[in-house]
């Protein structure tokens, strides 16, 4: 009588195992080192060793342990694979996407973080000033005295609530201030001196925020006589107004004669939320939160009180 097929036997004594498989402990290694310090390279050798180790394992017959570590480095090999190729994938779309348009930054300093708008350059007459929407020059006006020739010419410009001067090369800024300083009185307006300079980057912030509603607000009717201070040196130390700092503007009397100055050094970047209150306070008379107090220097004729 032929004997059928031998079927094993579910109670029989299994055979313990002897050792422990190598590929499932360097599965598990890997693992962790491609959570650590070798992502995705350590995540797929881990992945790579524990199916080595699986297979191992199930020709072993029972003899060779380490099925945990080889499924546990499976696991762990597979998360770090994925979180790996997810930032890889993160960058590259980063890297993908266009640049942020530079209208949708927020301002900085007093108002958030912000894009400064590039300001206009600052050259001898014509102003290049950002005109107010509708905002055309003011007619030109010649300086007193004989008009020797063009250069003589003396510009203004109409923004908004002020009136900015701009005197011709070899103007005589005595005489430009009188007829100013009357027209200003005639007006009522004030009348401000701007000691500015070519290639002078604050100076040239201040011109790019002229045209702000807020810095319009703080300066009220006023006329702006603007200078530089390489052509007027030797009048402006007579009017005893400093040319080291730029820009500065020195408050006038009708007569021409300084009443107050600041420097650009009262505020931060040169952008209207920081200059408008500066000003505001300075026309006003209002010294309590100068960083730089001005006191007119005595002159050698004048006594002490």
């Amino acid at each position: 009588m032929s004997q059928g097929p031998t079927i094993p036997d579910p109670f029989a004594a299994r055979p313990r195992p002897t050792s422990v498989s190598g590929a499932a402990t360097g599965a598990l290694a890997f693992a962790l080192l491609g959570l650590t310090c070798l992502p995705l390279v350590g995540s797929l050798v881990a992945v790579s060793l524990g199916f080595v180790a699986l297979g191992e394992i199930h020709r072993s017959g029972g003899t060779v342990a380490g099925r945990g570590r080889a499924l546990g480095g499976l696991l762990l090999g597979g998360l770090g694979a994925l979180g790996a190729a997810g930032l890889v994938s993160v960058a590259l779309w980063r890297l993908d996407r266009p640049p942020a348009h530079p209208g949708g930054r927020a301002p900085t300093t007093a108002a958030g973080p912000r894009a400064r708008r590039a300001p206009p350059p600052i050259d001898a007459p014509p102003p290049v000033l950002p005109l107010p929407k509708g905002a055309a020059p003011a007619p030109r006006s010649t300086s007193p005295g004989p008009a020797l020739s063009h250069e003589l010419e003396t510009v203004t410009t109409r923004l908004g609530t002020v009136t900015l001067v701009d005197p011709g090369v070899g103007q005589s800024l005595s005489q430009l201030l009188d007829a100013q300083g009357r027209l200003a009185q005639a007006a009522g307006e004030k009348l401000l001196l701007w000691v500015s300079e070519q290639q002078c980057r604050p100076c040239n912030g201040f011109a790019a925020a002229l045209s702000d509603p807020r810095l319009q607000a703080a300066l009220g009717p006023l006329r702006l006589i603007r200078v530089q201070a390489s052509a007027a040196a030797v009048e402006l130390r007579r009017m005893d107004v400093p040319t080291d700092k730029i820009p500065g503007f020195a408050l006038l009397d009708p007569r021409g004669r300084t009443l107050d100055y600041v420097h650009g050094g009262e505020w931060d970047d040169d952008i209207a939320a920081n200059i408008a209150p500066v000003m505001r306070a300075f026309l006003r008379g209002d010294t309590s939160k100068r960083r730089y107090p001005w006191q007119r220097p005595r002159r050698p004729d004048e006594l002490p009180l």
